[in-house]
This record gives C-alpha cells, sequence and structure tokens, in this order.
C-alpha cells in the first residue's frame, strides 16, 4: 500500500472515510455499522491543505450534553436521566472555503418619505405629511468575501441543518495539514466536487450581495432590483473541521446529535412529550376562558359593560399565547 491512504467502505449506509496508513475502525461513525472493509482508493482524491485540530474533549463535552438534554419545559422530564448516550465519534469532515472580490452594479426602484402638504378641508388648514414616493436609482459596491464555508458531505450522509447549526469554526486555528493529526480519528473522505461546492458558495455570495446593495441604496424600500456582478481573484482551500457524532437511546427510538470539535456547541434532536403539551397549552387556552365567564357573570350582577370587553381579550391573549406554545413544541421536534 506504500504511502496511500487506506478507504473504509461501509456496506450498510455506503460511506468512504479515508484513514491514514496504521488506523483501524471497527464500526461506521454514521451508521454503527461494523459491516465495513479496507480498500485503496479507486480514483486520486485531493489531499486537504489545512485542517482544524479538535479542542474540546469528550470529557469536557459531557456536562454541555447533560444540560442540553435538560432544556426545554416541552420535553420529557426524565429524558436527562433515562437518556442512553453512546460515546463521541471523533470525525473531521470536509469543508472548501472559497474567498473572492465582487464588483457588482445595481438598479431598482428605491422609496423614499417626503414630507407633502395639503389642505385640510375639515379644519380649513394646511397641514403635512409622509408619502412614499418610488424612483429608479441605480449604484455600484465592491465587496470581499472571506472563507465563505461548504461542506463536502453528501446530505444523505450528514444531516446539513444540524451541522450548520453547529457552526461557525473559528479558522484562525487552522495548522497545515499533516496525517499525524488523523491518528485514531474517523476522517470522511469529499463527496462535494470542487466544481459543485464553488456553485454554493456563489449561491451565498450573490445573496449576501443583494443584501449589500439594498443596503447601499439608502432605504428600506426596495422593489425590482437587478443586479450585475462580477468575480476576481477567486481562491479555495480544502480542509478539515472537526466534529464530534453521536446519538442516544430513549424508550424505543434512537435520536442523533453533534458537537463542534473546536467550540462544543451542540445540535441534536430531542422528543417531546406531547402530553405536557396539550395539558399545558389547554390550561393556557381554559383558564382565560374561566376568568371570562367569571367576568360575565360579575358584569351581569353590577351592571357594568366594561368587564366583558376585557375578558374577551384575555381570551383572545390566551388562545394566542397557547398556539405559540403548540408552535414551539412543533419546532423543538426539529433540531435544537
Amino acid at each position: 500500500m506504500g504511502n496511500r491512504p487506506q478507504l473504509l467502505h461501509c456496506n450498510n449506509c455506503g460511506a468512504e472515510l479515508s484513514y491514514p496508513k496504521g488506523a483501524v475502525a471497527a464500526t461506521c461513525p454514521y451508521c454503527g455499522s461494523n459491516k465495513v472493509n479496507l480498500s485503496l482508493p479507486k480514483t486520486k482524491s485531493l489531499r486537504p491543505q489545512v485542517l482544524l485540530p479538535f479542542s474540546a474533549t469528550p470529557e469536557a463535552l459531557k456536562p454541555r450534553i447533560q444540560e442540553w438534554l435538560s432544556q426545554g419545559w416541552m420535553h420529557p422530564k426524565t429524558l436527562k436521566d433515562a437518556a442512553q448516550i453512546d460515546k463521541l465519534s471523533p470525525i473531521y469532515l470536509p469543508y472548501w472555503t472559497f474567498s473572492t472580490a465582487i464588483d457588482a452594479s445595481w438598479e431598482a426602484e428605491v422609496g423614499h418619505y417626503e414630507t407633502e402638504t395639503y389642505y385640510d378641508s375639515s379644519s380649513k388648514s394646511y397641514k403635512t405629511r409622509q408619502v412614499l414616493r418610488w424612483r429608479w436609482e441605480s449604484g455600484t459596491i465592491s465587496h470581499q468575501f472571506s472563507d465563505i464555508t461548504i461542506n463536502g458531505v453528501n446530505p444523505q450522509r450528514i444531516n446539513h441543518a444540524m451541522l450548520s447549526a453547529i457552526e461557525p469554526f473559528n479558522l484562525s486555528g487552522l495548522v497545515l495539514f499533516s496525517p499525524d493529526y488523523l491518528v485514531g480519528m474517523n476522517v470522511q473522505a469529499y463527496e462535494t466536487p470542487l466544481k459543485e461546492a464553488w456553485e454554493y458558495a456563489k449561491q451565498e455570495i450573490r445573496t449576501a450581495t443583494n443584501r449589500l446593495c439594498e443596503r447601499d441604496t439608502g432605504s428600506s424600500h426596495v422593489r425590482n432590483m437587478s443586479i450585475d456582478m462580477s468575480y476576481d481573484d477567486e481562491q479555495w482551500r480544502y480542509l478539515l473541521l472537526p466534529v464530534y457524532l453521536s446519538g442516544y437511546s430513549y424508550g424505543a427510538n434512537y435520536y442523533n446529535f453533534m458537537l463542534n470539535g473546536q467550540t462544543g456547541k451542540l445540535a441534536g434532536v430531542k422528543p417531546v412529550d406531547w402530553k405536557k403539551v396539550r395539558t399545558v397549552t389547554w390550561l393556557v387556552a381554559l383558564i382565560p376562558l374561566l376568568i371570562a365567564l367569571i367576568s360575565l357573570i360579575i358584569s351581569k350582577i353590577s351592571g357594568s359593560g366594561a368587564l366583558p370587553v376585557f375578558s374577551g381579550l384575555i381570551v383572545v391573549l390566551g388562545i394566542v399565547i397557547s398556539i405559540a406554545l403548540y408552535v414551539q413544541a412543533k419546532n423543538a421536534e426539529k433540531i435544537t
């Protein structure tokens, strides 16, 4: 095999992970399968230029995981103590970074408020008011984008939303690539090629440029904007960034989470105790209704008409809060 890297191929989920010579892995860090085999890479792939070493240790991250499991009123009360947490699997994930300078010319209809004087016939006097006036304007901007990061992992392999949630990484800690950093580590080979990653980066750059051009108008009222932009001095790097993959069993289900191997930032999925959620939302909705009924009875006895209006507002507020709590619980089923 010489100095060529070894590949671990998972027969269960299809993951391709590269290893330095002599490294051994018994299971796949993605699916936990032990149906893996080592082979030589079929094609020559790019060698990472730099990487970001792990600085957060599993021991230091344990309290953070426990804290995360205990957060949120809508989750099971027993989650923190009953969750069977797997060990953290350190893995270097492939990323591309792109830097470029852009020049953009924009044209748009821009709205500006102007003071208008008018005659008010009811008061028989002249008054002023603010009127939004639209006019076509144009301008140019220049901007330097540095280190736009695009992960190189297939979205079917790893949850990109979860991965984005543990970003950003502080790239000032990057070091030159050396196989020594990979000893005992899993290393994902990139699956998103350079050209495709650059297209993703350009989408982010276009979105950011659109915001910059809107800001350049000097107004919060902009419509029908068109932008003509060009790129200059495009640069890219292929690097490895540290991530911990893990999960836990609770009841009959398994939930995934991951942590930033540099900052310790955590993102994952937690179950929702829907019995608790329904109880709380019903109480929030019913208690104001009971108050409204009591207010109605009091108003009938006292002959006051103000209380029913006030109680009606309380009922509406209770319904709005209960709906908001339900939506919050639905969102809590996603990545947090």
